[in-house]
């Protein structure tokens, strides 16, 4: 069984991390082979996994900008159907469905493969609803990552309902374990993408707000890790910072491939997206033993139960995301670790990347054997 596995880049984010992690524990499977096209060049979107996929052929695109480009990119895609010649392809992200959809269904230029639709998000953007119709229609199968998410897709784009699958994010849990903090200082770790639904204003507002009132601990810092894909999101991020002066209380550092030493040093995560599907880093936290304060939106799929696991506050909400972190900020170690080993179990139980690569693998299994 050949799976190809089509994606616009290999960056340092959580979709881009669930596929390394996929085609690393289907390596496991004998009768699988696993080719990944990466849609633009390296230029653009440094390849940030490749150390992860090692074993697994990679091929570049390599997109050239402007619309002439996608004549290049075409090509190459049809130089690799004609030598791969793949039974599925595993279609990762809007653009990458885009592309399939059009030479697999619309232009026909050989025998088509099954094709799988790959969504991470909760919310359907607005003003995209008709373009994902537009995509979806050509999938054999649509693959969610929460039950949210499911019932979302399966509202607003009905004539999809029988080809929805939901499939949770997954963990590698040989990697990602439990380990003694090796900070001394009160941590916080903000491991996301500077883009407007990870929500870095709203942090920047809530630490503003308590430092104003005197209430932000003077041992307390927030650690942000990761890189900006929006350069006028990223400045505009920064600007704010600068501008309320938070420089001692927020740090900014790029991504990170060794993410792990990050989560073993902080007290807790911070995830207060504005919208989210089942986001990686909340996983990988809670397979470390840290707990998370988190938007109810980041825990659409209920992995923290507040109190429990950590602490859920509002979406969008400044003032509630400053109570929050004083909430967490103040609570007694002892506390925050036994919120941490509850995180674990219920991670470890769920979400570990052994059992979510067996559902693909069916997933995989099952389509092969349908038609269209």
């Amino acid at each position: 069984m050949r799976i190809l596995h089509l994606t616009p880049q290999m960056g340092a984010g959580g979709a881009e991390r669930q596929l390394a992690n996929l085609v690393t524990y289907l390596k496991h499977y004998p009768d699988v082979e696993q080719h990944i096209a990466i849609i633009y060049p390296e230029t653009i979107y440094p390849f940030f996994f490749r150390d992860d996929v090692r074993g697994i052929p990679v091929s570049f695109l390599n997109k050239p900008v402007g619309k002439l480009g996608r004549v290049t990119m075409a090509y190459r895609y049809w130089r690799l159907i004609r030598r791969f010649q793949p039974d599925i392809v595993h279609a990762h992200q809007w653009y990458a469905m885009d592309l399939a959809r059009v030479f697999h269904r619309k232009l026909r230029l050989m025998p088509a493969p099954r094709i799988l639709a790959q969504t991470q998000n909760m919310v359907l953007q607005e003003g995209r609803l008709d373009n994902e119709k537009r995509l979806f229609r050509y999938a054999d199968r649509i693959a969610t990552v929460s039950p949210e998410s499911f019932e979302q897709y399966r509202t607003l784009i009905s004539e999809a309902e029988s080809r929805l699958v939901m499939i949770p994010n997954g963990v590698d849990t040989e990697k990602y374990t439990p380990g003694s903090r090796t900070e001394s200082e009160r941590l916080v770790l903000f491991p996301a993408r500077l883009v407007p639904a990870k929500n870095h204003i709203g942090m920047l507002q809530a630490v503003k707000t308590l430092v104003d009132a005197g209430k932000w601990p003077e041992s307390a810092r927030i650690l942000c890790v990761g890189d900006g894909d929006d350069a006028g999101h990223a400045q505009h991020v920064m600007e704010i910072w600068r501008r309320c002066q938070l420089t001692e209380q927020v740090q900014f550092r790029p991504a990170v491939h060794d993410i792990l030493s990050y989560y073993r040093a902080c007290d807790f995560v911070l995830l207060p997206s504005l919208f989210e599907g089942l986001p990686l880093t909340l996983l990988e936290a809670a397979a470390c033993a840290r707990p998370a304060l988190v938007s109810d939106a980041t825990n659409a799929s209920g992995v923290i139960v507040d109190g429990d696991s950590g602490w859920i506050v509002p979406a969008n909400d400044p003032t509630a995301l400053a109570e929050g972190l004083l909430r967490a900020l103040n609570t007694p170690p002892h506390e925050r670790e036994q919120m941490g080993r509850a995180a674990y179990q219920r991670v470890i139980a769920r979400y570990s990347m052994t059992h979510i690569a067996a559902q693909y693998y069916a997933l995989y299994h099952d389509l092969q054997r349908s038609t269209r």
